[in-house]
């Protein structure tokens, strides 16, 4: 038996538990999906601020691939 996996990706928020399939998306599905739910956290920090006491100076740093891929 061969299943045909199809995906669609949106933006949602969930109301009561429940996460409204926007209507473009519902007339594509069979009776049983599989569902992967992602979610941003609350409060995340930005990149800048996971590591404020790293300060790096690479003015006059030359990136040799060559060297790098010798390691």
């Amino acid at each position: 038996m061969v299943r045909k996996l199809s995906a669609y990706q949106f933006n949602a928020v969930i109301e009561g538990g429940t996460i409204r399939i926007p209507e473009e998306y519902v007339k594509g599905l069979s009776s049983k999906v599989r569902v992967v739910v992602m979610s941003e956290s609350k409060g995340a920090k930005d990149k800048a601020s996971l590591f404020p006491n790293l300060h790096l100076d690479t003015r006059g740093y030359k990136f040799d691939r060559d060297e790098a891929n010798a390691r």
